[in-house]
């Protein structure tokens, strides 16, 4: 489904800028 993957597309960015997040501290 279109939904599926645009709430996974989400998933992966907000995993993505947590680990920024984490590395930069």
């Amino acid at each position: 489904k279109v939904v599926d993957s645009i709430r996974v597309k989400n998933i992966i960015k907000n995993s993505l800028s947590m680990n920024k997040i984490f590395y930069t501290k």
